[in-house]
């Protein structure tokens, strides 16, 4: 009955630990004057950007190049006026061009734009947030206002969704990996009328967020510049959030008992094609080694009821039919239970 109890447990924990990602709250994700965040950027590369529930994002390979600082202040601190009346909160890349944003508990609208060349002012504001906002959550809006370039004042219009269209585990370099992401999805889709024709700015960006930072840990921009259909200049870049520090979490969770297991690591972690079982125990016992996929069904066992002696043991799992995803290695000495969590990345 006990064991029943355990292994009924261990299914809640690990379904329940996979969630959907986190969900952004105006208190914890939101724009906040004061604050600030440092972004290594890094050269664009193309990859499957795949949406859905727990994806893996493997941009591990990325070539850093320079460092972008995202400053988030008070409007009495814009550095360009004209929109004190709108906007509460303005965010300043290296100091240079900034973002005007109406922020409040329910959400966030951009209301201009401005730089050295000019500024762009919605009469109808870009809806960028509602809060909460989790996996599936869709925003939509149309936009309107003025651009203004010099002495040409050019009237503009567009469309804008944000979609919380994915979650899963984001490889980054340097060891990084972060568990339980949401991405949020941006497009923005911008037509300016001018003497010239229309021009358009087709933007499309990728936000991912984790629970405990306010500011997202990556971002993908693709912006296409376009005059009267032909696309005249592209943008792309990649950025990531500082400090970069290795964030291997191989333990989600554990629970907790007297257990007669005193190691138990598996690698490589993340693996392509096979990894390694490492078990150390303290006093003989029957063990079982369970594999099960993100969404706790059962796979297969490495071990199965084996009476092992107080030793270290290792074992190899040839997991190469296995689809690229998370899974969990769950060792039982009977009436205990430890876990890790595994990534495939090939």
């Amino acid at each position: 009955m006990k064991q029943s109890f355990l292994l009924f447990l261990l299914f809640f924990l690990v379904t329940a630990s996979q969630g959907q990602g986190p969900t952004l709250e105006y208190n914890t994700h939101a724009l906040k004057a004061g604050e600030s965040a440092t972004y290594q950027c890094a050269e664009y590369v193309t990859v499957p950007i795949t949406s859905g529930a727990n994806q893996l994002w493997d941009f591990r390979n990325l070539k850093f190049t320079t460092k972008e600082i995202n400053d988030q202040l008070p409007i009495a601190q814009a550095p360009y006026s004209g929109f004190e009346d709108a906007a509460n909160v303005i965010t300043v890349v290296n100091g240079n061009a900034a973002n005007y944003f109406h922020v409040t508990p329910s959400g966030i609208e951009q209301v201009g734009y401005a730089g050295k060349n000019g500024k762009v002012r919605f009469s109808e504001p870009v809806k960028r947030m509602v809060y909460p906002f989790s996996y599936k959550s869709r925003l939509t809006s149309q936009f309107s206002g003025e651009a203004l370039f010099g002495t040409e004042t050019l009237k503009l219009f567009g469309s804008a969704s944000v979609e919380g269209d994915a979650w899963g585990t984001l490889l980054l370099p340097n060891g990084v990996v972060y568990e339980n992401v949401l991405r949020v999805k941006f497009v923005y889709h911008n037509h300016e009328i001018s003497q010239c024709g229309t021009h358009e700015i087709l933007q499309t960006k990728y936000y991912y967020y984790v629970k405990d930072l306010r500011d997202p840990v990556f971002t993908i921009l693709e912006a296409d510049f376009i005059h009267e259909g032909v696309v005249t200049n592209s943008q792309k870049y990649c950025a990531i959030l500082e400090p970069v520090t290795p964030k291997v979490t191989e333990q989600p969770f554990q629970i907790t008992f007297e257990s007669k297991v005193t190691e138990f690591t598996v690698y490589p972690n993340p693996f392509s094609e096979s990894f390694v079982v490492d078990l150390t125990l303290k006093e003989q016992s029957n063990i079982t080694i369970s594999l099960f996929s993100g969404d706790g069904k059962f796979l297969g066992n490495v071990v199965e009821n084996q009476l092992l002696d107080a030793k270290k043991h290792s074992f190899n799992y040839n997991a190469g039919r296995l689809p690229v995803g998370v899974y969990f290695a769950v060792c039982k000495d009977g009436k205990h239970i430890v876990t890790k969590q595994l990534v495939k990345t090939h």
